[in-house]
Parts: C-alpha cells; sequence; structure tokens
C-alpha cells in the first residue's frame, strides 16, 4: 500500500474508532468532573461493533482438469502434470488443476514438482464438498505389541528393512495425533561449564534420584533436554556413572556421561550468555520414564518401540501409526500454485533421533545455520504461490515453508493445529538482502494457528526474515511456546539508504490476537521486531503495528507483548492492547544496537511502560499510554474493547 493512501486509511480507521469509542463510552456514564471514573450504568447499552470484512484471494482459473481419489499414485499423478507445466510458452501458457476427491491420500515418499515456466499454473484443489487427506502415516498392527512383564507399558519390536536399517522417526501418533514421549520430572542444574572445557567434558552431573531411574545396561535411546531462555538443547545419552560423583552444595551429583561428538558440538556453540547453571533440565526417551497413560518412547537404533495405553483400554483397539517423511509436498522454482481446502497430517523430523538437536534463536538448528528444511509444504523459489483455506494438523517439523526468494506468496483462511516447530516460516536467518534471498509482497491473513512449536521451543509460530512488502493481518495464534509473530532479522545497523536495500520495509501487522505465548521460552513476546531498513538519519516510520490484541496468564518476568528489539527502526507502533503481560512494551535501549526511529502512542495495558523505553536522541517516542487494571480496561477504556473485537480471524467473530 502506498504510505500516502495508508495514511489517510489509518485517519478514517482512528475516526471511527473515535465514533465508537464515544458511543460506548457515553453508554457507560460520562466521566465525572473530576477525572474519575463513575459507576457504570445499571443498563449499559450492548456492545454493538462493525462487521469485520475478509480478504479474499483472487479466483482460481481451472485450465486442464485431472481428477484423483486416493486410490491413485498421487507421485506419477504429479509426474503427469509437470510434463504439461514443462511444455508451457509465452505464446502457449498451460494450466492444470489437479482435483482431489474425498478420502485419505497416503504418501510413502515427498511428492516433487519443479516446472520453472513462469507461463505454467498448477492447482492442486478439493472437489466441492470434499476434505481430502494428506497423509505420510503408515499403520502399526496393534496386535504386534506384547506386554512388558512387571510395568504397565507395551513393547513393539520393526522389523530390518532391506539394508539392514529400523524406520526412523521422532513422531508415534495415537487415533491420529501424536502422543506424548516419555520424560522425566524437571530438575535443575548446577552445571557451570565453557567452551573450553569440551576436551575433557564426559557430561553433566545431574540428580542421583534421577540417575538411579536408568538400568544401566540398557540406555535405549535416553536423551538430556535443557533449556535456556531462547535455547535449548536435545542430547543423547551413553551411560550413567554412579561411580563419579560431584558435591554441589553438599549434594552429590552423579555422572551423566553424553554422547561425545554431540556434548562438545553444544559446549562450543550454545550462546555465552546462557550459562548451565540453574537452567531446567530431564531425561526422555526412555521406557522406565513411562509414567502416564498415553506415553511412548522409540529407539531407531534397535526398533523398539514401547507404549502405556489408558487404563481399561485394550491396545488391540488403538490405532498406531508412525512417518518417516519429513516433506509431504515440496515445490522448486515455481510459478503460479494455487493449493485449496486440503488436510496435511503426518510429518516427522529425523534430526533428534539421529544428531541430537542444539537449537538456536527462531527455530534454528545452530549446526544448520537456520531452520530445518523441512515442512508439510516446502517451497524453494516460489512466486505467486497462494496456499488457502487448508488445514495443517499434527505436523512433526513446520507447516509451511518458504525458502530462498519468494515473490507474492498468500497463506490465507489456514488452520494449524498442534505443530511442532513453526506454523509459517518466510524467508532464511540471515542479515544480507539479494536477489536470491529475499521475500516481497507476502500475505499471511485470516490464519487459525493453536499449540505451536512445543517439541521445539524456539520455533516462532509466525517467522518472517528480511522482507519488503508485507501484510500480517488478522491471525489468531493460541498457545505458542515461544513468539507469536516476529517480523525481520539482523542485529546490524542499516548502512544503505532507504530502498537501496531492504531488511524490514512497509510491513504492516495488525489486527492479529495473541494468546498464551511465550509459555516455554523466554526472551520474546506476542510481536518481535528484529533489524533496519534504513540509515540513521532516515526518519519516516514505513513499518507500522497497529490494532493488535495480545492476552497472557501467569506471565514470567522476562515475557513481553511488543518487544521491538535491536536494531528495529522506522516502526509506528499505535493502538494496540496488552493484557496480562509483565511487560507490555520493550524497545531496545541497552548498549548495543538500539532502536531508533519509533513511535509508539495510545497502548491499552495493564502493566507500567518503563521510561527508558523512550530516548529523544534516538527519535524513540513514546507517548499517550493508557494504564488500567485489567478488570477496568474496557470500562475507562472502551476503545480498547473495539481493538480487541477487531482482532483475531475473520471467521472467529462473525
Amino acid at each position: 500500500m502506498n504510505r500516502y493512501n495508508h495514511f489517510f486509511t489509518v485517519k478514517i480507521k482512528q475516526i471511527l474508532s473515535v465514533f465508537f469509542a464515544l458511543i460506548l463510552f457515553c453508554a457507560s456514564g460520562c466521566t465525572d468532573d473530576d477525572g474519575s471514573n463513575p459507576t457504570p450504568t445499571a443498563s449499559p447499552t450492548p456492545f454493538n461493533p462493525p462487521k469485520k470484512v475478509a480478504q479474499e484471494d483472487g479466483p482460481i482459473e481451472y485450465g486442464t482438469i485431472i481428477e484423483v481419489t486416493a486410490s491413485d499414485d498421487i507421485n506419477q499423478v504429479m509426474a503427469q502434470a509437470g510434463a504439461m507445466l514443462d511444455k508451457a510458452t509465452y505464446s502457449n501458457p498451460v494450466i492444470v488443476t489437479i482435483v482431489m476427491e474425498d478420502g485419505v491420500y497416503i504418501l510413502d515418499e515427498t511428492v516433487s514438482i519443479s516446472a520453472k515456466s513462469e507461463f505454467a499454473t498448477l492447482n492442486i484443489v478439493a472437489k466441492d464438498g470434499a476434505k481430502p487427506i494428506i497423509s505420510g502415516l503408515q499403520n502399526i498392527d496393534p496386535a504386534g505389541f506384547s506386554k512388558v512383564e512387571g510395568q504397565e507399558y507395551y513393547l513393539y519390536q520393526f522389523t530390518q528393512d532391506e539394508n539392514g536399517k529400523y524406520p526412523v522417526f521422532r513422531d508415534l501418533y495415537v487415533d491420529g495425533n501424536r502422543a506424548q514421549i516419555s520424560k522425566s520430572e524437571t530438575y535443575v542444574s548446577q552445571e557451570h561449564f565453557t567452551s573450553t572445557d569440551a576436551a575433557v567434558q564426559q557430561g553433566i552431573y545431574i540428580d542421583p534420584t534421577l540417575a538411579a531411574q536408568l538400568p544401566i545396561d540398557d540406555m535405549a535411546d535416553c536423551q538430556l533436554y535443557m533449556s535456556a531462555d531462547w535455547e535449548y538443547y536435545i542430547v543423547h545419552v551413553d551411560s550413567v556413572d554412579m561411580n563419579n560423583t560431584k558435591n554441589y552444595n553438599g549434594n552429590e551429583h552423579v555422572m551423566l556421561k553424553l554422547d561425545q561428538t554431540q556434548l562438545q558440538e553444544w559446549m562450543s556453540r550454545h550462546n555465552r550468555v546462557l550459562q548451565m547453571n540453574n537452567r531446567g533440565y530431564y531425561l526422555m526417551n526412555h521406557p522406565v520414564l513411562i509414567n502416564e497413560d498415553g506415553e511412548y518412547a522409540y529407539d531407531s537404533t534397535t526398533g523398539r518401540l514401547w507404549y502405556r495405553p489408558a487404563n481399561g483400554k485394550s491396545i488391540e483397539n488403538i490405532n498406531f501409526s508412525y512417518s518417516t517423511i519429513e516433506t509431504l509436498f515440496s515445490f522448486t522454482d515455481m510459478h503460479n500454485v494455487v493449493i485449496s481446502g486440503l488436510t496435511f497430517t503426518g510429518t516427522t523430523c529425523k534430526q533428534i533421533p539421529e544428531n541430537g538437536y542444539l537449537s538456536a534463536q527462531a527455530n534454528g538448528e545452530s549446526r544448520k545455520g537456520g531452520p530445518l528444511h523441512i515442512a508439510a509444504i516446502y517451497i524453494m523459489n516460489g512466486d505467486n504461490i497462494s496456499i488457502r483455506n487448508c488445514t495443517f494438523d499434527n505436523i512433526g517439523n513446520n507447516g509451511v515453508m518458504f525458502r530462498k526468494k519468494t515473490t507474492n506468496a498468500s497463506i490465507t483462511g489456514c488452520d494449524f493445529k498442534n505443530i511442532a516447530m513453526s506454523a509459517i516460516t518466510i524467508g532464511e536467518h540471515g542479515w544480507t538482502w539479494s536477489d536470491s534471498n529475499c521475500a516481497t509482497d507476502i500475505k499471511i491473513y485470516n490464519n487459525y494457528l493453536e499449540h505451536i512449536g512445543y517439541e521445539y521451543p524456539s520455533a516462532v509460530a509466525i517467522f518472517i526474515s528480511l522482507v519488503k512488502d508485507a501484510k500480517i493481518l488478522n491471525n489468531t495464534i493460541i498457545d505458542t511456546a515461544y513468539t507469536g509473530i516476529n517480523v525481520g532479522w539482523g542485529w546490524g545497523y542499516a548502512t544503505f539508504k532507504y530502498e537501496e536495500s531492504y531488511c524490514v520495509n512497509n510491513v504492516e501487522v495488525a489486527y492479529n490476537r495473541i494468546e498464551k505465548y511465550m509459555q516455554v521460552t523466554r526472551d520474546g513476546g506476542a510481536v518481535y521486531i528484529l533489524g533496519s531498513s534504513a540509515e540513521e538519519t532516515y526518519r519516516e516510520n514505513f513499518n507500522f503495528l497497529h490494532d493488535n490484541y495480545a492476552y497472557n496468564e501467569n506471565a514470567d518476568p522476562k515475557q513481553i507483548a511488543y518487544y521491538l528489539d535491536e536494531a528495529s527502526a522506522n516502526w509506528h507502533v499505535y493502538d494496540n492492547v496488552s493484557i496480562g503481560a509483565l511487560r507490555s512494551l520493550f524497545v531496545q535501549h541497552e548498549a548495543g544496537n538500539f532502536a531508533r526511529n519509533i513511535l509508539v502512542e495510545r497502548l491499552y495495558a495493564d502493566e507500567y511502560i518503563s521510561p527508558k523505553n523512550a530516548n529523544e536522541e534516538r527519535h524513540v517516542i513514546v507517548k499517550d499510554i493508557k494504564l488500567a487494571k485489567q478488570d477496568e480496561m474496557y470500562t475507562k477504556y472502551p476503545e480498547a474493547r473495539l481493538i480487541e473485537y477487531m482482532s483475531g480471524c475473520i471467521r472467529d467473530a462473525q
């Protein structure tokens, strides 16, 4: 949107907001002469806000239609479509539409296609009234489980393939839902080591009561989990040495020996700010740690799977399945793709069983330099890609991932539920804008996201890095392990002039509803901003964060609603609501790459705003903050109620 059009749009919206606010305010009684709030009237005027209007994608042009059923070979169908699309030219454009009937389409390998012609169009759509399901799940015969003597769990033994290997997967699906992996209680680490210890360190010392639970002669695929603010580490256990002890505060701790390669990588890569002492840790993925109904453990090196059914439920009546597929649909160098009305489920991530996991900020794996390149739908170098009205349910890694050059991409009207990593990822963890590594003209609106990132808790629900021209509008995000929306990447100041290059430019984040965020990790927020796109002297605010509603419960002291971190610049932040966060606003003011050229106004919050956030020298202006207790917010500031109502998915409000 042209910034001048945006200016008039904002002004019209503000006038309407004030109009409705005055109606509500007067309905609840005018302010007393002394400025205090009077007692609300006994029969206040009902809240009657304007109707939300959903944005819509363009119509689909069908061209040649290929109808498929669940019994068809989807890889073969896609290859047929690809052969047709490869013939597209300027004088002979080709449109192919794959129409999918009802049913469950089981994949035993990733469906991949690359049709590079910009005159080719591929549509993959559900037949009218149909709800096709794309799944990577393979069934496990429950009759193969046998009761383990003296235990409440059962054992299933996989057979080896022709190469002598057992299936590698992280996720067990029970009746279509990902089950809970076994884990111990959480303990507090007393360790304090640095990268210089890597050559001599064998592992870490753990509480002896935890160590005593493990059988010395069979570690299976036991793993240590430890978290530190925005990072976490999952490392394979080699053994327990009960004779190797260390005293911490008068208590003996026992040596837990770890995979030496993973341990040294961990100690050499973890952020030096994040020391290991006083961090929570637990053991996971061992049968002796199965303490609750529905928990499992799996050892891919021996093919042993353990599961504990609910009390009284016969294991023969449970539907077990697993997936060795990390990506369902993969598109490379594609133009003009529409995916509509499909449901995706049944993916996994092989990183942990094969190599452990050393996380980095925003869903990164530190040894990979960014996120793992796996997702239910994976697109590399995509142009004019539309994913609309789809469902992503019980995904063992990422929902949708766009990589490298991405232009004119839209994700609209989709549901993302129970996603192990990020729901939506667009862009790279990089600092340098280039033609091969950028995102332009991005639309993410009217999506519903719930329970995101709990298995990989540095994952952001919606992540978009280097970007020019983007709208993230009317999304509902509920229950995230980490940040709700992350925009931008790179901590350094822009050294180029405005519009010579980009980091975050012409981005609008608005009308989003974000609840129960930052439930596991620290140092993030409902909305997290990072990076600049203009030299320090350029003062215009060409990015906009407005009319968002953030709500949290039992907030950790380090949780923040609206977080403009290092080098954030040129943002107009206005008309947002924050309830339940112990810090509703943070604008980076500490030594380093300060945030600058920020205007914050009309923030409705139930917690104070630190005066350090404002700094005239850096042109950071914070003004007109509206503070009220949660139960008094809408009485004192009825316009905040309108912001809440206008936030979130359009369909939620109809």
